[in-house]
């Protein structure tokens, strides 16, 4: 049996999961983990393409990677200007809201590329957040980040669930926007092909394809989370 070809990167991914899972190999392995890697891929672009679209005056980018660690699959890292609970209470409430869309563009891009629904509800379900501990914001999946941040929005008019269900639908009609799902692949097959993006530069190459000004999206909806 000829041994199949493999890219740099995915030998990269490949090493990552040998390092948890002994016995993996790019014989056996390799569909599996090309998969895994255009899973994640997607995931980070689609974090990345929400914050992009919005706007995050608070957070400089810092970097996009596809690359497994012992800590995580993929990340996007940002550099943080302000923390969020110094804010006033409205801009506070708008800017829990925005990140929340952030965190949710995620799971809601790789949920296209990976053909399944992407449930909000049955998510919190299996989400290992523990409302009863104090797990550092690092330690917690998207949905417990989520959960994170509704605590800044909560008031009787939006009770925090309500409000996470909203803005996963807001995001679920993002990312069906045509040019939308076109910059996020383009930013997910670059990370496909080369693990990650380390500058801004890089990154604003192709997340200006799209002016985001002009996209159709509902005019109320921006200026509700501005």
């Amino acid at each position: 049996m000829s041994i199949p070809e493999i890219t740099e990167v995915e030998q990269r991914v490949l090493d990552e999961w040998e390092k948890k899972m002994p016995g993996v190999n790019k014989e056996t392995h390799l569909d599996l983990i090309r998969k895994r890697l255009k899973s994640t891929a997607y995931h980070e672009a689609g974090h990345a393409i929400a914050r992009a679209f919005f706007g995050d005056e608070y957070y400089h980018f810092s970097n996009i990677t596809a690359i497994p660690s012992s800590d995580y699959m993929g990340k996007v890292s940002y550099e943080r200007v302000f923390r969020i609970d110094s804010f006033p209470l409205i801009l506070r409430r708008k800017t829990a809201m925005r990140r929340i869309i952030f965190l949710f563009g995620g799971p809601v891009a790789q949920s296209k590329v990976d053909n399944c629904e992407w449930e909000l509800e049955e998510a919190f379900e299996n989400s290992p957040y523990d409302y009863d501990s104090e797990q550092q914001w690092r330690e917690v999946d998207d949905i417990g980040k989520s959960l994170v941040l509704a605590e800044h929005i909560v008031n009787r008019a939006w009770p925090p669930m309500r409000t996470l269900i909203m803005l996963g639908k807001w995001t679920k009609e993002l990312f069906e926007i045509p040019v939308i799902w076109q910059v996020t692949a383009s930013l997910a097959a670059r990370l496909i092909n080369q693990g990650e993006i380390s500058s801004f530069d890089e990154f604003d190459k192709i997340a200006s394809t799209v002016n985001f000004s002009w996209v159709e999206y509902p005019t109320w909806k921006r200026r509700f989370l501005k």
